[in-house]
C-alpha cells in the first residue's frame, strides 16, 4: 500500500505540474467572467471522495479552457506512438473518401472488438427510425390560386443516410479539444466527412462493423487512450433536421457570411447612412425543417440595422444633455437594449451599468491571474482602449448548463443596434431605411435565387452537400393556395359594406352610424391654458363628427391648467372625477411616458373611469385640416368603444360560442414580471368583450392566472347570456416554437380542468389555436411570366410547407402597400370540437375583421390584438390589475 501511495503521490505531483502549465481556477465559478467567455466542459456526474476527488478536480479544471467555442473540429494533431505507426502505414489509403475504401481500410487494420464492457454500452445498436406519416388537415373552400413561397426543396440520396455512433474514451478524456484531436487522428478510418460533438459521431455511411476499438495516444500528455466507436442507429434523413441546420451553418461560413444571433449577414455589402449614423447589413435567415411536403430549406431575406455610433459616444452626448442626472438617463436608455461587439460580431443584452468600474479595473481570468480589462483586450483582440474612465456595461448570459455568468463590456467597443423612438418618428430616417429593407416580392425572389446560385457556385459548399447526399433545387416552390370569400361589414341603421380585394372600410366607418352607440355626457377635458384654442376647436369638431356617426355628445367641462406638470394634471383629475363621470380627456403638449403612465394608473386603478389621452399637435388644425379631421373621427370611434359601444360586425356562423384571445407582456427592464391578458367575447355577434389581467413574478407559471381568467370569463358569459357556451375557441399568441411542447402538453390540460369546476357535467367543445407572427415564411402571388406580387387578403396555404407533425396553416389576412406582406402561422394545438379545417380557417379570417382600432383586416384575430393592447398597457404603464368596473369595456384602446 505504501508503494501505491507513493506512485499516487507522484502522479498527483505530475498532474499539479501539468495544472500549473495549463493554468488554475475553475472559470465556471467566477462571478465575473471574461468579456468573451469560453464554454466549459462537463464535470463529473457523481460525487467522488478522497484522492479520486482530487484527481478528477485536477483533470477537469482548466483543460476546459482549451475547448473551441464554436465546437468545430480542432486542427489535426501530429500522431505519436502507435497512432503514428498506423498513420504512416496507411497514409496512402487514408486519402480515399469512398465508403467502401474506408470500410476496407478499417477491416484490414483494426480488428473488431469481440466484447464491450456492460458499463460502457447498454446495447449494440438501435433499430432504424421509422418514418411517421405527416399530419394532413386541408381545407377545400375558397378560390384556388397559384402562389410561390420562399422555400427550396432539398433532395436526399436514397442510398445515403445519417449513421449515429457512440464514441467513448478509456480513460475518459475531459477536454473537448483533446477529443476532437483524437478523432482527427482517425481520419484514415472514418473519413473527412463527419460531424462530431464530443461524444456522438455522425457519418454519411455505415462502417462495416458495429464496434471498433482504436489504440491512440493522448495529444496532451502522451498517455495511451482507447477510442471505442459503437454503432447506434440510422436516422431518417428528412427527420434529422438539427443536423442539417448545423451543416448549413458551416455552408454560410464557407460563403463568408457573419452570424449574428440566428441570422447570417454580409458586412461587405452594408448600406451606409452617415447622415443618420446608421448602416444596414443585408443577410439571410435560413432554417431546414421536415414539412408535410418533405425536407425543405426556408430562406428569408432580412436586414440588421446597426448604429455607427458607439455606446461611449452616446454616453458622452447624454452627459452633455442631462448634466448631473446623466447616470440615471444612461441607465434608462441602455438597460434592456441590444449592442454589437464588432471584434467578435456578437449581440449582448445590457443588464446593468457598472459605474464603479472602468477599463483599469481587474478581474480573474481563466488562468487564475488578475488582469485589467485594458490589458485583456490588448492581448486577446489587439484592441487599445483610449478612455480609461468610461464605465463598464454588464451583460448576464445563461450557459447551456443553466449557470448564469456576467460579462463586462467596454462601451468604446460596443455599437448600438436598432432604432430609437426619435428615429422611428423621423420620416426621413424611415424613408431611407425602407428603400433598402422593404423588399417587394420580386426583389425577394431574386435574392433567393442569388443565394441558391452562390451555394452551387461555391466548390466547398457544393462538395459538403454532395458528401452528405443532399441536393438543393434551382427554383423556389410553386404551390396551390386558396383565397377565402370576402366578408360583409355591418354598421348601424342596417348599412352593409361588401368587401373586395382591399378589405378597408375607413370611409364608411366615419360616415355611417356605429353599430351600437353610447351617448356621451358628464365628461371633462384637462388641458393647459396655452392649448385652450385647439381644445375648443376639437370640441366643436368632435360633437359634429360624433353626431354623423350616431353619437349624441353633451358639452364637456373644460379645465385649463397653468402649467404642464404631472402634479397639476393629477390634482385636476382627482378633484373633478365623480361617480357620475363617464369620460375624462387629457391633452398633453408633448409625449411623456411618465405623465401618461400616471394618468392611466389613476383612471384605470385608483379612480376607474374611461380616459382618452391626446397630444395637442394631433388636434391642432393649423397645418393640415383634413388630417386633423381624420384624427378627431378616430378619437370619436375609440371613445364609443371605451364607453361600451360597438362599431361594426360581421356574419358569425354559429351561436353560443365564446371566442378568446391570450397574449403576454414581458418586462425587459424591471423586475422580470410578466403580464398575461385574457379577452373573451360575451355575445353571439362578437361585439362585446370581457378583459382580464394576471401579473406574475419571474419564474411563476402563467397558466395559473389563465385558468382563473377562463373560469371568471365563463361566469361572466353566463351572467350575460344565462347559459354557458357550447363551443370555446382560444387563440393563443406569444408562443414560440420552443414553448409549443409546454403549451400543448401542460397548458391545455390545465384549461380543460376548468370545466368541471363550472359544473360536473359541463363539457363544451374546445379548440386552442396558437398564433405565430414572428416567422420567416413569405408567400407570393404568382403573376404572369416570372413576376410576383403580394397575395390577396384571405389567402390560405395549408399543405406542403406546413409542419409535418402539426395541424397548422398559414393565413395572409391583411393588405400592405409597401414591401412584402407577412402571413401568420396558426397551429391547432387542440381540437375537440366539430370544427373542420375549413371552419377553423374561415373563423380565423373572420376574427381579423373585428379589431375596432383599425377599419380593415389585421394580422391576428381581434381578441389576440385586444389582449396584446391590454397586456402592454398594464406591463408598460400601470403595473397593476385594472379595476373590475372596466372589465366589460375596451378601455385600453
Amino acid at each position: 500500500m505504501a508503494g501505491r501511495g507513493g506512485r499516487g503521490e507522484a502522479l498527483l505531483k505530475f498532474l499539479e505540474q501539468k495544472q500549473k502549465l495549463l493554468g488554475g481556477g475553475d472559470g465556471a465559478e467566477q462571478k465575473l467572467q471574461e468579456p468573451d467567455p469560453l464554454p466549459t466542459g462537463r464535470g463529473p456526474v457523481v460525487e467522488v471522495l478522497g484522492r479520486g476527488a482530487r484527481l478528477i478536480q485536477l483533470l477537469s479544471e482548466k483543460d476546459k479552457v482549451m475547448e473551441r467555442e464554436d465546437g468545430e473540429q480542432a486542427v489535426r494533431m501530429v500522431p505519436m506512438g502507435r497512432a503514428a505507426l498506423l498513420a504512416s502505414f496507411i497514409e496512402k489509403d487514408s486519402r480515399t473518401k469512398q465508403t467502401n475504401g474506408l470500410s476496407n481500410t478499417i477491416n484490414s487494420i483494426v480488428k473488431p472488438m469481440s466484447k464491450m464492457s456492460t458499463e460502457n454500452t447498454e446495447s449494440t445498436s438501435k433499430p432504424q427510425e421509422e418514418e411517421k406519416p405527416p399530419v394532413i388537415m386541408k381545407g377545400e373552400k375558397g378560390t384556388r390560386v397559384e402562389v410561390s413561397a420562399n422555400y427550396i426543396d432539398i433532395k436526399i440520396d436514397p442510398n445515403q443516410g445519417i449513421f449515429e455512433y457512440l464514441v467513448q474514451f478509456e480513460p475518459d478524456v475531459e477536454a473537448r479539444k483533446m477529443r476532437f484531436s483524437l478523432m482527427n487522428d482517425l481520419v484514415y478510418a472514418i473519413g473527412d466527412t463527419r460531424s462530431f460533438d464530443g461524444s456522438v459521431l455522425y457519418l454519411p455511411f455505415k462502417l462495416k462493423e458495429d464496434k471498433y476499438a482504436f489504440d491512440c495516444t493522448h495529444p496532451g500528455d502522451g498517455s495511451d487512450v482507447k477510442v471505442k466507436i459503437t454503432y447506434k442507429r440510422k436516422h431518417i434523413m428528412d427527420g434529422h433536421v438539427h443536423f442539417y441546420n448545423v451543416l448549413f451553418r458551416r455552408i454560410m461560413k464557407m460563403l463568408n457570411f457573419v452570424q449574428i444571433q440566428r441570422n447570417h449577414f454580409i458586412p461587405s455589402a452594408a448600406h451606409p447612412f452617415p447622415q443618420h449614423k446608421l448602416e444596414v447589413w443585408p443577410g439571410y435567415a435560413t432554417v431546414i425543417e421536415a414539412y408535410e411536403g418533405g425536407l425543405k430549406l426556408c430562406v428569408h431575406s432580412t436586414t440588421r440595422v446597426l448604429r455607427t455610433q458607439t455606446v461611449l459616444q452616446r454616453i458622452s452626448e447624454i452627459q452633455r444633455g442631462a448634466g448631473g442626472e446623466w447616470r440615471m438617463a444612461a441607465w434608462n436608455e441602455f438597460i434592456g437594449s441590444s449592442i454589437l461587439t464588432r471584434y467578435n460580431n456578437k449581440i449582448y443584452r445590457v443588464d446593468d451599468i457598472e459605474f464603479s468600474k472602468n477599463p483599469l479595473s481587474t478581474f480573474e481570468n481563466n488562468e487564475g491571474k488578475m488582469i485589467s480589462f485594458k490589458d485583456y483586450y490588448q492581448q486577446r483582440y489587439s484592441l487599445e482602449i483610449r478612455d480609461n474612465r468610461q464605465p463598464l456595461l454588464l451583460s448576464k448570459m445563461k450557459r447551456k448548463d443553466q449557470v448564469v455568468m456576467s460579462v463586462c463590456l467596454i462601451p468604446e467597443f460596443c455599437y448600438l443596434t436598432g432604432l430609437t423612438d426619435d428615429m422611428r418618428n423621423d420620416f426621413r430616417v424611415m424613408k431611407d431605411l425602407g428603400a433598402v429593407s422593404k423588399l417587394d416580392a420580386n426583389e425577394r425572389q431574386r435574392a433567393l435565387k442569388t443565394f441558391i446560385n452562390n451555394i452551387r457556385d461555391n466548390e466547398k459548399a457544393s462538395k459538403l452537400l454532395n458528401d452528405w447526399g443532399l441536393r438543393i433545387d434551382n427554383t423556389p416552390l410553386r404551390l396551390e393556395g386558396r383565397v377565402a370569400d370576402h366578408e360583409t361589414i355591418f354598421f348601424g341603421q342596417n348599412k352593409e359594406v361588401p368587401l373586395n380585394a382591399d378589405p378597408n372600410w375607413n370611409r364608411q366607418c366615419t360616415s355611417y352610424h356605429m353599430l351600437n352607440v353610447v351617448d356621451l355626457n358628464h365628461w371633462f377635458i384637462v388641458h393647459t391654458q396655452n392649448d385652450s384654442q385647439c381644445v375648443n376647436e376639437f370640441v366643436m369638431k368632435f360633437i359634429e363628427f360624433a353626431g354623423k356617426m350616431g353619437m349624441r355628445v353633451q358639452q364637456p367641462n373644460l379645465i385649463p391648467l397653468p402649467n404642464d406638470r404631472s402634479e397639476s394634471y393629477l390634482k385636476a383629475l382627482k378633484s373633478n372625477i365623480t361617480d357620475h363621470t363617464r369620460l375624462v380627456v387629457v391633452v398633453f403638449r408633448s409625449a411623456r411616458d411618465d405623465m401618461y403612465s400616471a394618468v392611466k394608473k389613476l383612471c384605470c386603478v385608483e379612480r376607474p373611469v374611461a380616459s382618452q389621452v391626446i397630444l395637442s399637435k394631433t388636434i391642432s388644425s393649423s397645418k393640415n385640416t383634413s388630417k386633423t379631421n381624420s384624427c378627431v373621427q378616430k378619437i370619436a370611434l375609440q371613445i364609443n368603444c371605451k364607453l361600451g359601444g360597438a362599431l361594426w360586425s360581421i356574419k358569425v356562423p354559429f351561436k353560443n360560442a365564446m371566442i378568446c384571445g391570450i397574449d403576454t407582456y414581458h418586462d425587459a427592464k424591471g423586475d422580470g414580471k410578466s403580464v398575461g391578458a385574457f379577452v373573451c367575447s360575451l355575445n353571439s355577434a362578437l361585439t362585446r368583450w370581457f378583459s382580464l389581467v394576471t401579473i406574475q413574478t419571474k419564474g411563476e407559471e402563467l397558466i395559473e392566472g389563465l385558468r382563473t381568467s377562463l373560469y371568471s370569463s365563463l361566469k361572466k358569459y353566463y351572467e350575460i347570456n344565462k347559459t354557458y357556451p357550447n363551443t370555446i375557441v382560444i387563440f393563443r399568441d406569444g408562443v414560440g416554437d420552443g414553448q409549443l411542447g409546454h403549451v400543448i402538453s401542460f397548458e391545455i390540460e390545465q384549461l380543460k380542468n376548468v370545466m368541471p369546476n363550472i359544473s360536473p357535467d359541463y363539457s363544451p367543445e374546445l379548440a386552442v389555436i396558437i398564433c405565430q407572427k414572428r416567422i420567416n415564411t413569405r408567400i407570393y402571388s404568382a403573376l404572369r411570366g416570372c413576376q410576383f406580387g403580394n397575395p390577396m387578403p384571405g389567402t390560405i396555404l395549408d399543405h406542403s410547407i406546413t409542419r409535418r407533425n402539426l395541424y397548422d396553416f398559414f393565413l395572409v389576412s391583411q393588405h400592405v402597400r409597401e414591401g412584402t406582406v407577412t402571413p401568420t402561422h396558426y397551429i391547432v394545438a387542440y381540437n375537440s370540437s366539430r370544427l373542420k379545417p375549413d371552419h377553423i380557417q374561415r373563423l380565423t379570417y373572420k376574427m381579423c375583421h373585428l379589431y375596432y382600432n383599425w377599419p380593415g383586416t389585421i394580422r391576428v384575430p381581434a381578441p389576440c390584438q385586444y389582449a396584446h393592447k391590454l397586456a402592454y398597457l398594464v406591463g408598460q404603464n400601470i403595473h397593476k390589475e385594472p379595476s373590475k368596473s372596466l372589465q366589460d369595456k375596451l378601455f385600453y384602446l
